[in-house]
């Protein structure tokens, strides 16, 4: 859990300082214990089928931004999580993040 809370941290200092809107995360390693929990920011997560810490994916989004999840997959040859959100000029923005297994 300690270098779970170390990585949140270097992760919160990079998005504030970069001044990340949405960031997405390949190959994640988060299990049903252990998430990025991030002030400021909604994480989305897929777990892999079988509850272990390898491959997954994740995006954070900024609690700023109007959005919402639209789709999340979680089969053992590959994870996908989308998002869309809402924009100026009533634009749409769809995001995707995937994994596949080699």
């Amino acid at each position: 859990m300690e270098r779970l809370d170390a990585t949140c941290s270097r992760t919160q200092i990079f998005l504030e300082n970069k001044n990340i809107d949405i960031m997405f995360i390949s190959e994640s390693h988060f299990t049903n214990r252990s998430h990025l929990k991030i002030q400021n920011y909604i994480t989305y997560v897929t777990q892999h089928p079988d509850g272990t810490a390898h491959g997954k994916t994740a995006i954070i989004i900024k609690k700023k931004i109007k959005h919402h999840k639209s789709t999340k997959y979680d089969k053992d040859y590959f994870q996908v999580m989308t998002t869309s959100s809402h924009r100026r000029l009533n634009r749409t923005i769809y995001t995707a993040v995937l994994y596949l297994f080699s």
